[in-house]
């Protein structure tokens, strides 16, 4: 029987941030469901490389801090001094850090079974075309939940008058 042991992320990530900035690489099995379906949680490892010396690109997904914490996302847009990432998986949420918040970025996913791909391969980018799609219909499905939902209460109220 193996003997697990769970490290609080504070210690883990001192280590990783330690690494980075020694040009290492670090590998990382995913935790959480963010940037689901491009990675999946407690199934996907992820090798983190100190960021590349040209400088960080729309699609990256990057290891960064933010309010405190530890996150893995892909880099959406960069507003002058300020990034914004979002998951995958998530339908609103994006958050907004300054480059210097940013540690690494994801330059190779090995998935569950050991198959592995690198950043900006063909691989990575049919994958991340397919992930923002999924991501795409979700937030249209859920407007139009929304949007439903709201005629159905406008209509009921105009019925009931």
């Amino acid at each position: 029987m193996t003997n697990v042991k769970t490290i609080p992320n504070d210690i883990v990530f001192a280590s990783v941030e330690e690494l980075i900035a020694e040009g290492e690489t670090v590998e990382l099995r995913v935790k959480g469901f963010s940037m689901t379906p491009f990675l999946r949680s407690d199934r996907d490892v992820v090798k983190l490389a100190p960021l590349p010396a040209g400088g960080l690109r729309r699609g990256m997904v990057v290891l960064f801090r933010h309010n405190g914490k530890f996150v893995l996302h892909r880099l959406c847009r960069i507003e002058s001094d300020e990034l914004v990432f979002a998951g995958d998986g998530n339908y609103r949420t994006e958050e907004h850090a300054r480059l210097s918040d940013a540690m690494a970025y994801v330059a190779e996913v090995e998935k569950h079974g050991g198959r592995r791909f690198a950043y900006d391969s063909a691989e990575w980018r049919l994958r991340t075309s397919y992930s923002l799609k999924i991501k795409l219909l979700k937030t249209i499905a859920i407007y139009l939940k929304s949007a439903t939902i709201i005629q159905y209460v406008i209509k009921g109220r105009f019925m009931s008058r």
